[in-house]
């Protein structure tokens, strides 16, 4: 297998732009970071996925469109959580992060994760 691609019904948020109290906002990023690391983690089983270099790519949905940097922000425990479920430091070189979004009226939200070896990713591009 090399790749594999799940949905979730997260809402993203722009947190530079969120008021939000630091408790309420602590506990709903160990929530989401939760949800997506156990999920992963049984996703990668079920596939028998291996581990080696891979490309992840984290697609937020929405009605309106985030910048680049928002996107990146606002994904961040998406990625804690998948870099969890790997049992990686989110920094790692192994992992290649890449964020895309799919906006306009009437999509609702949700996180779409691919993550797929990068010698798949190495094929495409030649």
């Amino acid at each position: 297998m090399t790749a594999i691609e799940f949905h979730l019904p997260l809402r993203l948020y722009s947190t530079s732009n969120r008021r939000e109290h630091w408790a309420k906002r602590a506990k709903r990023v160990k929530r989401e970071r939760g949800i997506v690391e156990t999920l992963t983690r049984h996703v990668i089983a079920q596939a028998g996925f291996a581990l080696g270099g891979v490309v992840i790519t984290i697609t937020r949905h929405g009605p309106r469109k985030l910048d680049s940097d928002n996107l990146a922000t606002s994904a961040k425990a998406v990625r804690d959580g998948i870099a969890d479920a790997l049992f990686l430091d989110d920094g790692d070189d192994r992992l290649d992060w890449r964020y895309a979004q799919v906006t306009g009226k009437g999509v609702k939200y949700g996180v779409t994760i691919r993550i797929e070896s990068a010698a798949a990713e190495e094929g495409k591009e030649a």
